[in-house]
């Protein structure tokens, strides 16, 4: 496997769980009870930069939500399918993972010179453009991680659902200590409604990393939707004692329903 390079990382939930832990607290996780959305919260995208390439600083959340994620009217849907058919050119994703026609030469400087300009676009909010930019970072390198990270990201914000957790899958397979992918991949699993496996993923997070304390918010929530009270309120001290802190809607909804004392 390509070794993978020391990125800087904005870890990003994907700007529709990120609203879960401020709004979706009173009867499930499709139920917006909260304040709405702040446009920061509803920027935040995925940005990843490899060192040593200079001049390309960029500021992490500073890109919305796709603007070809939009909706189309009947008469562009037709349109907007070969567009996407188009970017993921060479890519299958109909068996769970990623399955990659590669270029006739492995080229892993090409491969990451993609994969930036991928980052650029997103954050632009060009996403079919970035689709099709890590599509040939992974051309060039079938074993690069980190784009089928990006990969399954922009998906992700182009509603491309089941096409995301092959992506995310396949980063996890490629390299099974890479925690943002598997955590972007706990999240997207439970968008998805698969709720064990994500929180199965979420649990291999914080066995991974026992310090990430958006892991533990995570599991706190979706333990309190389980009715597991025990393991919400383990997580939300696990939380705690990061100095993260958790939704005070959900801290609430939790201490009327489940209380700590009673547990």
């Amino acid at each position: 496997m390509l070794p993978r390079r020391r990125l800087t990382i904005w870890t990003v939930c994907g700007f529709t769980m990120l609203l879960v832990g401020s709004c979706e607290l009173a009867t499930g996780p499709d139920v917006a009870v909260g304040p709405a959305a702040s446009p920061d919260e509803l920027r935040q995208v995925l940005a990843y930069r490899a060192p040593g390439r200079p001049g390309r600083p960029g500021t992490p959340g500073s890109a919305p939500p796709s603007a070809e994620a939009a909706t189309t009217t009947p008469g562009q849907t037709n349109y907007k399918r070969a567009r996407f058919a188009t970017a993921i050119s060479g890519l299958r994703f109909d068996t769970g993972v990623v399955e990659v026609e590669p270029f006739a030469e492995y080229d892993a400087d090409v491969s990451w010179t993609r994969f930036e300009e991928a980052a650029e676009l997103v954050e632009a909010g060009r996403g079919l453009k970035a689709i099709g930019a890590y599509r040939d970072s992974i051309r060039w390198a079938p074993d690069l991680a980190d784009a089928y990270n990006g990969l399954g990201m922009t998906l992700r914000l182009e509603n491309k659902i089941s096409e995301a957790l092959a992506a995310l899958r396949t980063a996890v397979k490629l390299d099974p200590a890479f925690v943002d992918a598997r955590f972007n991949l706990a999240i997207t699993l439970w968008m998805n409604g698969e709720s064990a496996e994500a929180t199965h993923q979420m649990q291999q997070v914080i066995r991974q990393q026992s310090d990430h304390a958006l892991a533990h918010e995570r599991l706190a929530i979706w333990s309190y939707y389980a009715g597991e009270a025990q393991a919400a309120w383990r997580h939300v001290r696990a939380a705690q004692a990061l100095d993260h802190a958790l939704p005070p809607q959900f801290l609430a909804l939790l201490e009327t329903r489940m209380p700590e004392r009673l547990r």
